[in-house]
């Protein structure tokens, strides 16, 4: 017989056997990895925009000029009373017609934050004209509770598998 005509040895044939086998294998690994960092990434990139949610709460509850609910005790809302970002600074400090405030009624919006259907729900009532209403963040649960000048804040986030509960203390004047 000639060289060419032969195939491959018992040894050549193990060899390229297990050759495959590790190449396999290294991809099976680098695939698992690749969804490990990618749903790490999702819940990454989830928990960063639920602690937007929770800072963005905080800075209105800093600049508001009055917590309405919860007064006291337990609520499952939070409602305040703002100055209406949207007006101008300049409508607001109208001196010339000479309020004793620069926060007059008509410059103040009551901003609420409430559970509707599964999701947290932010609603800017006006004295005037019409409000608006936008939803947030898909929530399962919210409390607030107001305890010697701290309003606390929980939210509760579904998962897949589990609910992750958020909560945050706010000093209020």
């Amino acid at each position: 017989m000639s060289r060419g005509n032969r195939g491959f040895t018992l040894i050549e044939g193990l060899f390229s056997i297990f050759l495959v086998l590790v190449i396999l294998t290294g991809l099976s690994r680098t695939l698992e990895n690749s969804a490990k960092v990618r749903a790490n990434r999702q819940n990454m990139d989830r928990a960063v925009e639920e602690l937007h949610l929770l800072n963005a709460m905080r800075a209105e509850i800093s600049a508001s000029l009055e917590v309405l609910e919860p007064r006291s005790g337990e609520s499952q809302a939070l409602r305040l009373r703002m100055v209406d970002p949207t007006r101008s600074f300049l409508d607001r400090i109208d001196i010339a017609s000479g309020p004793t405030s620069p926060f007059e009624r008509n410059e103040q919006v009551e901003v609420r934050y409430q559970l509707v259907d599964e999701s947290l729900v932010r609603e800017v009532i006006p004295v005037e004209g019409v409000g608006e209403t936008l939803a947030l963040a898909a929530v399962s649960g919210m409390s607030t509770r107001r305890d010697d000048g701290l309003v606390v804040i929980s939210l509760t986030f579904p998962y897949s598998r589990v609910e992750k509960t958020r909560m945050m203390k706010v000093e209020v004047r």
